[in-house]
């Protein structure tokens, strides 16, 4: 009984740490690609909306740069807190990978999106990260949006469209959030 017991131990830390980003704790992209399937299922049955939200740290690779990639890391940590502590309990937040992050928004339209994608940024730039070594970091973030039905009538889409409004953002002088076009 005991053997079994550790095996399942075992088994349920393995299925942790297939589904978790090592670095911040989020929800890794394994993860997101599975929710945002089971979500967008949900949204088409039930007719109700679903948000994407895609962030990219700006000047991050800046950022490494000059305070190495150690306090690069701790601070990618900092940042998911953040994101987290932005979004609302039913909101999926994930590591999409590098310095890139996604909230997914059950039943959320895109003007609330947007609402909560203006909130998210300014928390982020309001924050004063430390890098693990005590320093005060200012850092901003490029959001891109995009939602069902609006602007996508498949899943792979509205992962697409909230990326390029992401990276929109980005080159209108970073630090802001830019709604897809579709």
């Amino acid at each position: 009984l005991r053997d079994m017991t550790e095996q399942k131990r075992a088994e349920l830390a393995l299925k942790t740490l297939a589904a978790k980003d090592a670095l911040t704790g989020l929800a890794n992209r394994r993860s997101f690609d599975q929710a945002i399937e089971m979500e967008w299922a949900r949204a088409e049955r039930s007719g109700r909306p679903l948000a994407l939200l895609f962030a990219d740290v700006d000047h991050f690779k800046l950022f490494n740069d000059n305070h190495g990639h150690r306090a690069g890391s701790l601070t990618l940590r900092e940042v998911a807190e953040v994101i987290v502590m932005s979004a609302r309990e039913a909101d999926f937040v994930a590591r999409y990978g590098g310095d890139e992050f996604v909230l997914m928004l059950p039943e959320t339209t895109s003007k609330r999106a947007l609402q909560m994608a203006e909130r998210v940024p300014a928390c982020i730039a309001e924050y004063r990260f430390t890098g693990g070594v005590g320093a005060e970091i200012h850092l901003t973030a490029s959001f891109g949006v995009a939602s069902y039905p609006e602007h996508a009538s498949e899943a792979e889409k509205l992962i697409e469209l909230a990326d390029a409004a992401m990276y929109e953002a980005k080159q209108r002088n970073k630090n802001n959030v830019r709604l897809a076009v579709s």
